[in-house]
């Protein structure tokens, strides 16, 4: 049924019954808590259409974590080949221009996937404390797994990038 039905817009008649004042003042008092009848059908489209707006950012910020682990993974490959380069031919390269490049990107890296780590951390606890069909349980499984490894990978980084320093600091 329509909502005029039951409540009609102002300067009409209500209903030929006995109850058309009841009606009156039940209509008054739902606009005067929730707004007029128009704005209230509104409210309701817009939440309605408001959970597809919250997977945009929600990719969004996957995205940057895939983006950052992707920087993230050819550095730390490229740190572990030159060290067991090192190690093997016996040459120490703890020259100074090559640690403050290590340093700086060991840095670098570590606070950009601390971001994405909290950031993909937000998105799944946004994703399982909504009351909808946000998240399937597999899919919230995947997205945990992923924040979790993100942040270890941060705690690896930060503990290379603290190690380096310390070795600059010791040349």
């Amino acid at each position: 049924m329509q909502w005029e039905a039951f409540c009609p817009t102002p300067g009409t008649q209500a209903s030929q019954t006995t109850n058309g004042k009841e009606l009156r003042s039940l209509r008054k008092n739902i606009v005067d808590k929730y707004g007029p009848t128009k704005n209230l059908v509104e409210v309701k489209s817009f939440l309605r259409n408001l959970r597809y707006h919250f997977l945009i950012p929600f990719s969004l910020l996957h995205s940057f974590l895939v983006t950052i682990m992707g920087l993230l993974i050819p550095w730390s490959a490229t740190l572990a080949m030159v060290d067991i380069y090192s190690i093997f031919v016996g040459c120490h390269l703890r020259l100074p221009g090559v640690m403050v490049i290590v340093v700086l990107g060991d840095w670098s890296l570590s606070i950009l996937s601390l971001a994405a780590a909290c950031a993909a951390a937000g998105v799944v606890d946004f994703l399982i404390h909504t009351n909808g069909p946000y998240c399937p349980p597999k899919f919230c499984g995947r997205y945990q797994v992923s924040a979790a490894m993100a942040f270890l990978s941060w705690v690896l980084t930060a503990l290379s990038f603290l190690v380096n320093l310390w070795l600059m600091a010791s040349l």
